[in-house]
């Protein structure tokens, strides 16, 4: 036979299950609620505006595994080049929905860079890392056409983009030169029309990589950096240097990067610009997130 206060403690269990059997009740007539917003996605929590730009959003990749070395926004897709032997990669994706339109992947002797476009002849250029080649596509459509050598006076392979002009493509090499490249019309092949040395407070600007330009400056990452440079286009001089620090620090915080894995490479890498908007797409090498950033 129980004793009093064994009885008083049974009741008390059965009574705390009573009540631990309601709340799950509840709990799960709740979440079959018909309240469209339970079923969304939960939104990454914001980054707060500076005085050099503004992240308006944040978007979870989709694929975090592409070790990203190019980024292109065009027509509401985006194209993206991912790098590392047996694993380089280029992806067409509708944007934001980051839906894939067409993934290539590139022979295993190939570490894929940067990559940009051409409208006057509807190719897509394909930068290899030390392969001294460039592999070209239909665009946007992504049909391989053929390789070409890469220009003598690039050492290697690092960053490409469009120029200001219809016909002008930019590239980097790991250096502090921008290369100034003309198109061939009758073989698509490059042709250097010079070279902007880039400096800024009168030094040379080393490990330039990934660049863009919006039609009036070119922005460009540093490798092993944590900023992004606003270069004229016109003298290769750095008229500002952005610090995004706090794009770290997110991935630091909400993704998989860390501090180990910087120094090892996986760091800030990819620019994109929009247009319509006047935004650019950033991420890094193997991030979690792309951000879409405006810079005052």
């Amino acid at each position: 036979m129980l004793s009093a206060s064994e009885r008083i403690l049974s009741i008390l269990i059965i009574i705390l299950l009573g009540v631990i059997i309601k709340i799950n009740f509840f709990d799960t007539n709740n979440n079959n609620s018909d309240d469209s917003s339970y079923y969304k996605e939960p939104q990454p929590e914001k980054i707060k505006n500076t005085e050099m730009y503004k992240v308006i959003n944040i978007f979870p990749r989709k694929n975090p595994t592409v070790y990203t070395q190019g980024l292109i926004y065009y027509n509401k897709t985006l194209f993206e080049s991912g790098g590392l032997y047996k694993k380089s990669t280029l992806t067409h994706m509708k944007w934001p929905s980051q839906e894939i339109i067409k993934q290539i992947n590139l022979e295993k002797k190939y570490f894929a860079e940067g990559i940009t476009y051409n409208l006057a002849n509807n190719i897509l250029y394909q930068l290899t890392y030390k392969e001294k080649e460039i592999l070209l596509y239909s665009f946007p459509n992504l049909e391989f056409i053929k390789k070409i050598k890469m220009p003598n006076e690039m050492r290697e392979g690092w960053g490409f983009s469009i120029g200001l002009e219809q016909g002008i493509l930019y590239a980097t090499d790991g250096s502090d030169k921008i290369f100034v490249f003309n198109i061939n019309k009758a073989n698509d092949e490059l042709i250097l029309v010079k070279t902007l040395s880039v400096t800024y407070n009168m030094k040379p600007v080393y490990r330039l990589n990934e660049l863009i330009c919006d039609g009036i400056y070119i922005y460009a990452n540093v490798y092993l950096e944590d900023k992004i440079l606003k270069i004229n286009p016109r003298n290769g001089q750095v008229m500002y240097v952005y610090n995004m620090k706090s794009l770290i620090n997110y991935e630091l915080k909400n993704g998989d990067l860390t501090v180990n894995r910087i120094s090892r490479g996986d760091v800030l890498n990819g620019i994109a610009y929009i247009p319509e908007k006047k935004s650019f797409i950033l991420t890094g090498k193997l991030w979690n997130y792309y951000y879409e950033i405006i810079f005052n």
